[in-house]
C-alpha cells in the first residue's frame, strides 16, 4: 500500500493544474472534471501502479505467512509448504510454474487492455 500511494501521488503530481482550471473555466463540475479530464490523463499511471503493486504482492510470502499464521493458503505459502514440509519438489515446482504463467498472463492482458483503451482514446480525439 505505501508504494502504491507513493506511485499514485507521483502520477497525480504530473497532471498540470492548468488542465483542471481550464475544465472549471468551461463550466465542468468537479466530478465531471475528475472523470472526464483527470482520470483519462492518469489512466496509464493507474494501470502501471496496479500492475507493479500486483506483481509485488502476488509473491509476498512473508507477510501472508506472518499475518495468516500459516492458515491462509496463498500460492507462495502453498508452494513453501509443499516443498519444505511435504518434500514434494515436483509439486512445488509445478505450482510455481502455474503461478508464474498466471502472473505473466495477467500482465499481458492488462497491457493489451491498456493499449486498446489508449488507442481508442487517441482515435476519438
Amino acid at each position: 500500500l505505501p508504494i502504491a500511494i507513493l506511485m499514485l501521488f507521483a502520477v497525480c503530481q504530473t497532471i498540470p493544474r492548468a488542465v483542471e482550471e481550464a475544465s472549471e473555466i468551461h463550466g465542468a463540475a468537479s466530478t465531471a472534471t475528475f472523470f472526464r479530464v483527470i482520470l483519462p490523463i492518469a489512466r496509464p499511471g493507474l494501470i502501471a501502479t496496479g500492475l507493479i503493486t500486483f506483481n509485488m504482492n502476488v509473491g509476498a510470502f512473508t507477510s501472508a505467512l506472518l499475518l495468516g499464521g500459516g492458515r491462509v493458503r496463498t500460492m507462495p505459502v502453498l508452494i513453501q509448504q509443499e516443498i519444505i514440509q511435504g518434500n514434494q519438489y515436483a509439486m512445488g515446482a509445478a505450482l510455481a510454474t502455474v503461478m508464474l504463467i498466471l502472473v505473466f498472463a495477467i500482465n499481458i492482458l492488462a497491457a493489451r487492455l491498456a493499449s486498446r483503451s489508449s488507442n481508442r482514446a487517441g482515435k476519438s480525439s
